[in-house]
């Protein structure tokens, strides 16, 4: 509980400094330090990117990256499936490297070799986790050193194309595509790098991609789209492309599926590891639910039992019929509850249930299958 309220006042915090666009004098002189700190942030990553990209570990594979230039929260996971479902569906050998971020261990790991999920999201991480269940005849492999991955990959699963999932600040292996991601929401945050705003490069780092991408496009606002779409353009030669999140399912925490109108009607808890809860708040509520409260957690958080028993105590003591958790979230919840089944109180006075989203695009598909040379 206590976790939980800190958590969220971190997040506020966050949200103060690094979201809000429109800052007053007051603010930009009290955080004129932080903005000191921002510029040599900038110029420490512009030398990194010089030094290290002439020396990038090139593979004889088709290296795809898809990556942000803003702190979390783009939809990196639901673009990487999208890529690989592309690919596999033109019977390409492909295989997904990411960091793992979130996992204890730092050495190699395959998560799936293509026909079964071999760790747990706690050993692979959970957005590993996600991907390789939405991806079951792919690879997923995890670790740090994304050129030795690459190299596993191609020597152990004969792979043709590699997705590296988060991946256009990795400069230590070659690619030949660099897909840069966008919230439509707030593409930019307050414009600064870190620790003033939440940028890890600046806008210049942009003539490094080679396409950008334009995601959660039903909560952004159409003249500043449009505006973005026209500097991102002029930036890369290339239009966005667009796309916009849809609830494919809600299904039970042992995956059983209950539809998209299961919440229509119902009073929710909802309960959350996200870098931007909020547009979880909004998926749930489209679905017809009334949100009665929630337990935000930190990215990639690991929950523990304390952590569900206090959700669900939470949850019980504001009439909620229902809790409802993210994808990744139920990657590491699911198996604690099996692990320690009175994690939640029994019998349960609410059910635990999954939202399951997907990308859909709406405009440049045509465009992605040229850049990515299928």
């Amino acid at each position: 509980m206590l976790f939980a309220v800190s958590q969220n006042s971190l997040r506020s915090i966050i949200s103060l400094l690094w979201l809000q666009r429109d800052e007053s004098l007051f603010r930009k002189l009290l955080l004129f330090p932080l903005w000191i700190l921002s510029l040599f942030v900038a110029l420490v990553v512009r030398q990194r990117r010089v030094r290290l990209s002439p020396l990038a570990h090139r593979v004889s594979a088709r290296v795809i990256s898809v990556g942000n230039i803003a702190v979390g929260g783009t939809g990196k996971t639901p673009v990487t499936i999208e890529l690989g479902q592309r690919l596999v569906a033109r019977g390409r050998r492909v295989a997904i490297l990411s960091r793992g971020y979130g996992r204890k261990e730092t050495e190699p790991l395959v998560v799936s070799d293509g026909t079964s999920i071999l760790a747990t999201a706690e050993e692979g991480g959970d957005e590993p986790i996600v991907i390789a269940q939405a991806l079951p005849s792919v690879p997923v492999l995890v670790g740090q050193d994304r050129a030795a991955l690459a190299d596993m990959a191609i020597e152990r699963f004969g792979c043709e194309f590699l997705l590296l999932d988060d991946g256009f600040q990795h400069l230590k292996l070659a690619r030949d595509v660099d897909i840069v991601l966008f919230d439509g929401s707030n593409p930019f945050g307050n414009g600064h790098l870190i620790p003033r705003g939440p940028l890890r490069e600046g806008k210049s780092a942009l003539r490094h991609a080679n396409l950008t991408w334009i995601t959660k496009l039903e909560n952004a606002r159409p003249g500043e789209v449009e505006a973005l779409a026209a500097q991102l353009e002029s930036m890369t030669g290339r239009p966005p492309i667009f796309s916009t999140t849809r609830v494919r399912d809600v299904t039970e925490l042992s995956g059983e599926s209950l539809g998209t109108k299961a919440l229509a009607g119902a009073r929710v808890f909802l309960a959350c590891g996200l870098a931007r809860p909020e547009a979880f708040h909004k998926t749930v509520q489209s679905l017809g639910a009334t949100i009665v409260g929630e337990a935000l957690f930190d990215d990639h958080h690991t929950f523990c039992a304390a952590d569900l028993a206090s959700i669900e105590a939470r949850a019980r003591a504001l009439g909620a019929e229902t809790i409802a958790i993210t994808a990744k979230d139920a990657a590491k919840i699911q198996a604690i509850a099996q692990a320690a089944p009175d994690a939640f109180e029994e019998p349960l006075s609410c059910r635990v249930v999954v939202v399951h989203v997907q990308l859909e695009i709406v405009s440049g598909s045509a465009l992605l299958d040229e850049v990515l040379a299928l």
